[in-house]
């Protein structure tokens, strides 16, 4: 006779603890597995390369000119950065947004979240131990001279290398072979549209960017806590990082709801209550400063102006293309402006919101987020051109399939994404330092695309939107506009920047 011997009970409690070691030892796997793909493309002889060739672009290009450079009163993006080194050092942490005798915010003053400012106080040291008349109260105004030039673009190199490589590497590891990881870190780290807004123009988008693709890179492998820190760090840096926001919330609940799938709404709740507490403690820590001398009210104020109208100069936005037929700006007031761009971006993002929600590779969980940053571009508030990083270097960054896929998506995208920024590279003096940088990385992920012997993709709509924007470049420059129409190429440019943002 068969005898049936009954499996020994387990109590509830020793459930419990078999069910939270079980999860510590899926976390610290998770963990380990980052860390060792990271080191996986860190010890890829090609990743070694391609963060060479970055680094020496990135020393080329800070030889060139920057924003506003010899051109008082109030020069350009470049003495901003360093006027806000100058204000940092030199006052106290209650003045910073505060307008005054010593911080005359009319020029230039701190319009960014804190983590900006604490990063120019970091860097006025190394301006003040280098050249300290660079960074003297009131007196360095229009500061340009050579060596202090060299040092500040030195400030944006070593930036890149602490926070944006660091993301570059994490994203390029979850890509799946070693070929695909090499195409994606190249996308990232020899972006020309980010190289020459950055080292050229002369701006620290790096740094807001790093963490972005770290949240993100974070959030898509259900690293609730550590994604929600990087991603609150991007926002206080640079506020226009919150255009990722909403579909990084969708992305924390998704993975929630899939990772838990015997209770998936308590799952959901377990990862809104940790990414709240997460992100809190971010924001107290980096604002407690300001709270406690009383004018976190004025970061407030600054970090999110509603005085300066819906568009500013010629943007690829919804905004500025209707603009010669619908006049936002003498229909609406400033506010009801703000509300209605607010509503009209939350209805853009709505599906990648969705798409993010049910992403399941890294792949779909990084188109997701750069198509919610996509929507808010082109119906937000107060958007300029360099915006257009924020979809482009997280589309770029999406870990493909094959090389090839990789390839193609850098291809399109940076290809429309340098043609919305010309009117700007024009006239800081990079336009052929841009050209050249995007001709030389489309070259490069051609020619490694075959050689890895991954699947070919097509290549028209890549080199057909390259030869518009060349045939446009030419027209541009040798047709006068009409009389009445003074603007219409800035417009047509915006237009078709605008409608592939509105196809894609």
């Amino acid at each position: 006779t068969h005898t049936h011997t009954p499996k020994p009970q387990i109590f509830w409690k020793e459930r419990v603890s078999m069910g939270k070691a079980k999860a510590d030892g899926g976390k610290a796997k998770d963990e380990k597995s980052l860390m060792s793909g990271m080191w996986n493309v860190i010890g890829n002889p090609w990743s070694c390369f391609v963060v060479c060739i970055g680094i020496a672009v990135r020393l080329v290009l800070s030889q060139g000119p920057h924003s506003g450079q010899g051109v008082p009163p109030m020069y350009g993006d470049y003495e901003a950065q360093r006027h806000w080194m100058e204000i940092t050092l030199n006052l106290p942490m209650s003045q910073w947004y505060v307008n005054g005798t010593d911080n005359d915010l009319q020029y230039w003053g701190l319009d960014y979240p804190p983590l900006t400012a604490f990063h120019s106080r970091v860097l006025a040291e190394w301006m003040r131990l280098s050249d300290p008349d660079s960074v003297a109260l009131h007196t360095s105004r229009g500061y340009e001279k050579q060596p202090s030039k060299d040092v500040m673009r030195q400030t944006v190199i070593a930036s890149d290398l602490v926070v944006l490589l660091p993301g570059a590497l994490l994203c390029a590891s979850l890509a799946p072979g070693a070929w695909a990881q090499v195409a994606v870190l190249a996308s990232i780290w020899l972006n020309p549209c980010l190289l020459v807004i950055d080292h050229g123009h002369f701006q620290y988008n790096g740094v807001m960017v790093g963490f972005a693709l770290m949240a993100t890179a974070l959030l898509s492998q259900g690293r609730t806590a550590a994604g929600t820190v990087c991603g609150t760090c991007a926002v206080l840096f640079k506020q226009m990082a919150l255009m990722y926001g909403p579909a990084w919330a969708a992305l924390v609940l998704g993975q929630a709801f899939y990772r838990n799938s015997r209770r998936p709404w308590f799952g959901c709740l377990k990862a809104v209550l940790l990414a709240s507490v997460c992100a809190t403690i971010t924001a107290v820590t980096v604002l407690l400063p300001f709270f406690r001398n009383g004018t976190a009210i004025n970061v407030v104020h600054r970090m999110f102006p509603t005085d300066r109208g819906i568009f500013e100069d010629k943007v690829a936005s919804i905004w500025c293309v209707v603009s010669p037929f619908f006049k936002a700006k003498e229909l609406l007031s400033n506010s009801q402006a703000g509300l209605l761009c607010a509503a009209l971006s939350i209805a853009a993002s709505l599906p990648s919101c969705v798409l993010a929600f049910k992403a399941r590779t890294p792949d779909q969980c990084f188109r997701a987020v750069a198509a919610c940053s996509l929507a808010a571009f082109l119906f937000g508030f107060q958007v300029h051109e360099k915006t257009v990083l924020l979809p482009l270097l997280m589309l770029v960054a999406a870990p493909q399939t094959s090389v090839g896929a990789s390839a193609q998506c850098f291809t399109l995208m940076s290809q429309v994404s340098l043609f919305t920024l010309m009117p700007l590279i024009h006239k800081d003096g990079q336009a052929w330092n841009a050209w050249s940088l995007h001709l030389g990385m489309v070259a490069l992920l051609m020619l490694y695309s075959s050689s890895s012997q991954s699947k070919s993709e097509s290549t028209f709509w890549p080199w057909a939107c390259f030869a518009f924007a060349i045939g446009f470049e030419i027209a541009e420059s040798n047709i006068q506009p009409p009389s009445g129409l003074p603007h219409v190429w800035l417009l047509a440019r915006a237009g078709v920047g605008c409608c592939f943002g509105l196809g894609t």
